[in-house]
């Protein structure tokens, strides 16, 4: 979606392509989050969607995405290693619980 909109595609879907191809699955990956997710799978453009990055970073996000709760920045430099310290980054994200207790935005 972001990708598409700093090309001048805002628009693009897969309508022409489900027109072609009938009623082989569509999925669509990245520039998905929990404010443009709601409502793209009801109206049939995709079948399935992933929010990968964002999932990394937010360890209750289904909960958040229920709740309307929001989701936790990740840390892209973190992504790939190896790194001596592999929690970090990984493993050590905060629930929204843990987030909201210690006071911090």
């Amino acid at each position: 979606m972001v990708v598409l909109e700093s090309w001048g595609m805002a628009s693009v879907d897969l309508k022409l392509f489900r027109e072609i191809f009938g009623e082989t699955p569509f999925f669509s990956a990245g520039g998905w989050n929990d404010t443009n997710c709601w409502g793209v799978l009801e109206e049939g453009t995709y079948d399935a969607f992933a929010i990968g990055r964002l999932f990394l970073g937010t360890p209750d996000m289904i909960d958040r995405l229920r709740q309307g709760q929001p989701l936790n920045a990740y840390d892209r430099s973190r992504f790939y290693g190896p790194f001596p310290d592999r929690e970090v980054g990984y493993t050590d994200y905060p629930t929204y619980e843990e987030v909201k207790s210690s006071g911090k935005p």
